[in-house]
């Protein structure tokens, strides 16, 4: 699920995004080319499939992307279940 994204003007068009899942975070790395050809996708999708090169430096890890696409849900697979403690 995309929870944060930026797009810096001191980054040249480099475009940020922050994913999260049940795991944790991490952090995409968009190059301008593809924030300009995918703009569409990586702008709007609420959550995204991501494809590209894993980056570790000084222990952050990156994904630098190449390949995005939305990944869509059903509607009814959203709404939250009510959990009832007895």
């Amino acid at each position: 699920v995309v929870i944060i994204r930026q797009r810096p003007g001191t980054a040249k068009g480099f475009m940020f995004i922050t994913l999260e899942d049940e795991t944790g975070f991490i952090n995409i790395v968009v190059k301008p080319h593809l924030a300009k050809s995918c703009r569409r996708v990586v702008s709007h999708s609420q959550a995204l499939l991501v494809i590209g090169n894993l980056e570790k430096r000084d222990g952050v890890i990156n994904v630098i992307g190449k390949r995005f696409a939305p990944l869509e849900f059903r509607q009814e697979n959203l709404q939250p279940r009510s959990r009832d403690f007895r």
